[in-house]
């Protein structure tokens, strides 16, 4: 990674009026940032990214990355409407839409949480993460069991053998020894 950051940073300097070269080096700095657990390259990446967007704002990628960033640096308020902005621009980049979803539930926005992960998943039915959200908002409702245990057993199967998934694995099988030890499994 520290010869592609290299390369990156020299793309930048060889012509920052480019936008790809800037979305780059952000996203790069962002992966970093979240593998480290690096607030300064967090930061680093944010500014990276707005200036891609800067240069093209028509770039959705480096809208949702950038919304990323400050989800990750708790500024939701921000993220929000970025998220709107790319869902309205694309609407094949599903991550915006589960992101949104995600904003949602933790809003207690349970309804709009659920419309957002069902989007992603008639978009994208083998999106690990929308499944995950989908079984947290589904199993708060009683009436809705029956497919919260589904979309639950889709997470597992679906994020099986993917370490990157071990936290969310480890909640997935507590909910499910806990509140559906009584379905068949």
């Amino acid at each position: 990674m520290v010869k592609a950051r290299e390369r990156f940073e020299a793309a930048v300097e060889a012509n920052e009026d480019d936008p790809e070269a800037w979305y780059k080096l952000g996203h790069l700095y962002g992966s970093l940032a979240e593998k480290q657990k690096d607030e300064d390259l967090l930061g680093r990446a944010g500014a990276a990214l707005k200036k891609a967007l800067a240069l093209d704002p028509a770039e959705a990628h480096a809208e949702l990355d950038l919304a990323a960033v400050k989800l990750r640096q708790g500024k939701t308020e921000e993220a929000e409407p970025l998220l709107h902005h790319v869902v309205q621009v694309d609407r094949n980049l599903v991550e915006a839409q589960r992101l949104l979803g995600e904003i949602y539930l933790s809003d207690g926005r349970n309804e709009e949480a659920q419309k957002a992960f069902e989007q992603v998943l008639w978009i994208d039915a083998n999106n690990a993460l929308a499944h995950f959200g989908l079984a947290r908002v589904l199993t708060i409702s009683p009436d809705n069991r029956g497919a919260a245990y589904q979309h639950w057993k889709d997470f597992l199967r679906l994020s099986a053998g993917d370490d990157s998934y071990a936290k969310e694995r480890a909640f997935a099988e507590a909910v499910l020894e806990r509140y559906f030890s009584d379905q068949n499994r």
